[in-house]
């Protein structure tokens, strides 16, 4: 009877040791793909403020058009970047919690 308390406790001890560890991976990627989203979006708003501003100095009337569908477009990338880092998270995510599921699989047995 000992033995069997004394093995759920060491089998509750691995569980939680192993939850623990899924979920730092789990925040550790969810920082990495915020800072990589958040880089790229900085980055595409500065590309996309600087183009702007070297067109504004060269554009007419005419011209402005071309520059606001160019606005468009790089907002369109941005937002289509932001969605794939989503799902890249989405898989990530995904992946750790079968990762997880294996992990208590394989204790169980």
């Amino acid at each position: 009877e000992e033995y069997v308390k004394t093995s759920n406790e060491k089998y509750n001890q691995m569980l939680v040791e192993q939850l623990n560890i899924q979920e730092n991976i789990r925040n550790e990627y969810e920082k990495k793909i915020n800072t990589i989203t958040s880089d790229l979006e900085s980055s595409f708003k500065d590309t996309l403020e600087k183009q702007l501003g070297q067109l504004r100095a060269s554009l007419n009337g005419e011209k402005q058009q071309m520059l606001m569908d160019l606005k468009r477009e790089y907002e369109e990338k941005l937002l289509k970047c932001k969605e794939d880092s989503k799902i890249q998270l989405e898989k990530v995510l995904n992946d750790i919690k079968l990762k997880n599921e294996e992990i208590i699989n394989i204790t169980k047995k």
